[in-house]
């Protein structure tokens, strides 16, 4: 019986580290052209992000948005 539990048990660890996957953090970045903070707020994210020792687990979207100001050539190109 307790050989039965050991292998189950060792399989169990076994099969779930090999089943693991490698996560990844996902930043959403909602911007405009017109603004005049972004640059600056994505350069130090960027960087700290960078600095961090998974930062290749780290993806970004960007989302130019409609919102403050309506002409974003980046969200009239697609507006779907």
């Amino acid at each position: 019986m307790k050989n039965i539990i050991l292998l189950l048990l060792f399989t169990f660890v076994l099969t779930s580290s090999i089943f693991s996957s490698q996560r990844k953090a996902l930043v959403e970045v909602f911007t405009n052209s017109h603004c005049s903070i972004c640059p600056g707020a994505h350069t130090s994210l960027k960087n700290y992000v960078q600095t961090n020792s998974n930062a290749e687990n780290v993806r970004f979207i960007y989302y130019h948005m409609v919102y403050p100001y309506s002409d974003d050539p980046l969200n009239q190109h697609n507006t779907v």
